[in-house]
């Protein structure tokens, strides 16, 4: 998640974006109001043949420009390959990212189509589905072997980097920057090969996977990283019941046989997404909105989000502490 400070909505940069892609502008009123802001903002909005396709915006505060270029790049790559997944659109000039300037901060914005279906997490889990969740994942790493980046992309050692930098920012408790050399050290040991280690995801949960009937389609490709197969497989298995976990692996090792993602690094990567999810709620909670005087000083739903987050961050601390 973003810093809470760039959690409000802001219709005008929106439509000022929307001007480098072609929308239909009958709709466009009705379809921002569906707008979503969590680890980018997203607004949504009809293509002219009536499409739903989304607006993205990054501040470069949250992501510098390297990063969501490899994402369109993978995504390209996958859609030459046929995988389900959302595509770029490329703007009328032609660009797939665009800077937009504004007083209060400088955004990367992109436009991705919609995917068919409804999110798995609307719907009841049962074997047939769970195989082909896994089938889905498996195609995405056996594409993800295939792949050479020609721009360097994010390893989990930059993200670590970066845990360390917020951990020591914030003044963390002690414990877990112990958890995090633990964990960095451990997951140096490992031997990266092209069968463990590669571009994966990170967040293929079932809010990101869409069922359309016959196929799974991904969305949400923006935290994608180099990193051990291993973490995409405990972040699916860990939303599903456990009696799904046999039928997901089994259509996951079907689609991606070379696979070689252990499951005893499993706690190893539950370890990271707890300490990674940690840094992340302490960067989210470090600023909040700065509005204008004469308004409310933030948003009425504000409070609540907050005290949601903080519970969460404490819980993740706990855990961290008492490994």
């Amino acid at each position: 998640m973003m810093k809470l400070k760039y959690l409000t909505e802001d219709f005008d940069l929106a439509r000022r974006a929307l001007a480098h892609w072609p929308h239909d502008e009958a709709t466009l009123t009705e379809r921002l109001g569906w707008f979503r802001i969590s680890a980018s903002a997203i607004y949504p909005f009809d293509d002219p043949q009536g499409r739903l396709c989304f607006l993205r915006l990054h501040p470069a505060e949250e992501k510098p420009s390297r990063e969501l270029l490899g994402e369109l790049d993978f995504l390209t790559y996958l859609q030459r390959l046929g995988y389900p997944a959302l595509r770029p659109i490329p703007s009328t000039e032609g660009e797939t990212l665009l800077p937009i300037d504004t007083p209060q901060a400088l955004w990367f914005v992109s436009a991705f189509t919609g995917v068919p279906g409804q999110p798995l997490e609307d719907l009841p889990m049962n074997s047939m589905l769970a195989w082909a969740y896994g089938d889905a994942l498996g195609r995405l790493h056996a594409a993800s072997m295939r792949y050479h980046p020609p721009i360097r992309q994010r390893s989990h050692s930059d993200v670590i980097h970066w845990i360390r930098l917020t951990l020591e920012t914030h003044q963390a408790p002690a414990a877990t920057l112990a958890q995090l050399e633990e964990v960095t050290r451990q997951l140096s040991a490992i031997p990266r090969t092209r069968a463990n280690y590669g571009l994966v995801h990170y967040d293929f949960e079932p809010d990101n996977v869409f069922w359309d009937g016959a196929d799974c389609h991904a969305i949400d490709f923006g935290d994608a990283m180099m990193h051990f197969y291993a973490i995409d497989l405990v972040r699916a298995l860990d939303e599903m019941e456990e009696e799904y976990h046999a039928a997901f692996l089994d259509g996951y090792y079907a689609a991606c046989p070379a696979s070689e993602a252990q499951q005893a690094d499993f706690p190893l990567m539950r370890r990271f997404r707890d300490l990674y999810s940690y840094a992340r709620l302490l960067h989210s909670l470090s600023e909040r909105p700065e509005l204008p005087a004469g308004l409310p000083p933030q948003p009425e739903w504000m409070p609540q989000l907050v005290e949601r987050l903080q519970t969460r961050r404490d819980e993740l601390l706990q855990s961290i502490c008492g490994r």
